[in-house]
Order: C-alpha cells, then structure tokens, then sequence
C-alpha cells in the first residue's frame, strides 16, 4: 500500500498484478480440463437426406462452478486497479492532502455517452489538472476515432459493462462454447452452408448443422469442434482461453 501522503503506482499496479495472477491459475485449470487445441468428436444425424446433417458433442468435461467466481474477483480487481490509479493522481495533484470531497469523488469514469461522461462522469476527475482529464476523457467509450488507443477504449467499454452487471445483479455465467472448427470443401454446386452455435454448449448438445441444396457427391466426416470456457455476456461468448 502507499505511504499515506506520497503518490505511489504501487497500489493500482499491485491490483492489477493480482488480476493477472489469478488469470493465469485460471486459464491453466481451464486448459487441464479443457485443452485449446483439443477437436472434441460429434456425433452426426441425418435430417433431409443428402441435404441437412446436425452435430451433436459426445461426453465433455462440466465447467467447475468456482471459474465464475474467480472471473468475478479478476474483473474487480482490474476495475480496482484503474479507479486506484486516478486516486493516485489525486495524490500527486495535492501532495498528499487530498480534499475530502475529491477523495470521496474520486474514481476512474467509464462512459459510452458524452452527455452522460458530462453529467456524471467529469465530478470523478475535477480536481484532477487538465492534462489528466484530457488524458482520462480521451479514452473514454463514446470518443469514435480510429487511432491508436481505439481498442483500448472497446475494452474499458467492455470492462465496464462486464463488471457492472458482475457487481449489481449477477454473477456471469462462465461456460463451454464452441470456439472453431474445421469444415472440409464440397463443390460450389451443392450450396453448402454451416450453421455454428454460439451459445454454452454441454453433452449431448447440438454445435453445428451443415446444409446442401444439392447433395454432395461424396460425404465428407466431421473432424471435430474445438470449445473454449468463455464469460456469456449480452448474448456473446467471450473466451477467458485464446484458441
């Protein structure tokens, strides 16, 4: 922890190491149960014959229900670090003797709306100067320009939202998803076309359907699916595993 009265990184980049370390223990019980480059079979079933086949996982492994809570704790913690960060920058700008009211202000805003960033999110940074708060506005979600710092914006965005919803209502669901697989090639004649699942998946569970409008001469097999354990968010899967 900082000394009380010095400006110090060490706070916000503890929090943010913390974060990282606990990614890390994460991602490698991931990986022990579910390996990223692992093709997990199907199972095939015929609907039209000739035109529609469904897939269907055999046995996976069940996500273990504490990876939703250490996805929790590593969203806080990176969250935590950023609003460290900007009371870090109150330190510096009064040499230690923060106003009360700056204090209990303080905090690093995350907005997608200007008027909103205006109304709400300015009173968090003030008293900071206005290098900072330029700086701090700059890379707020709703700025649109496509520069350097155009992801990281996306991703303080996404942060925000992510660990709103984790604070406030629910804990989000961390599950099995299909991340890619591998179709092989039919002639253009057969107007082949696949339909992949973006949803959780489980055993058992339908991942893809494959659809001709003439039949192929010759069915090719399915190699697999390769899954990924992702955080379910607004109706997407967002991996905590690069496949």
């Amino acid at each position: 922890m900082a000394s009380p009265g010095k400006a110090s990184a060490g706070d916000p980049v503890a929090k943010l190491s913390r974060a990282y370390g606990q990614l890390v223990i994460l991602q490698k019980q991931i990986e022990s149960r579910f390996p990223s480059a692992k093709l997990w079979p199907l199972t095939v079933r015929e609907h039209r014959p000739g035109l529609e086949y469904h897939f269907y996982l055999d046995d996976i492994p069940s996500v273990d229900p504490e990876w939703s809570l250490a996805a929790s704790e590593i969203l806080f913690n990176v969250r935590c670090s950023l609003d460290y960060l900007v009371y870090q920058l109150h330190v510096r700008r009064f040499h230690g003797n923060i106003p009360p009211s700056a204090a209990r202000a303080s905090m690093f805003p995350i907005f997608d709306n200007e008027n909103n960033f205006s109304s709400n999110g300015e009173r968090h940074i003030r008293a900071l100067a206005e290098r900072e708060q330029r700086a701090i506005r700059h890379l707020q979600p709703y700025v649109t320009r496509n520069d350097g710092w155009k992801y990281t914006r996306y991703f303080l965005g996404l942060l925000s939202s992510l660990q709103n919803s984790d604070k406030h209502r629910q804990l989000h669901v961390v599950a099995a998803a299909q991340a890619a697989t591998f179709t092989p090639s039919f002639p253009e004649s057969c107007g082949f076309s696949t339909d992949l699942s973006r949803r959780p998946v489980k055993s058992g569970g339908h991942v893809q359907t494959w659809t001709f409008t003439s039949p192929p001469p010759e069915m090719k097999g399915n190699d697999g699916a390769i899954l990924a354990v992702a955080i379910e968010h607004g109706g997407q899967m967002m991996a905590l595993l690069g496949t």
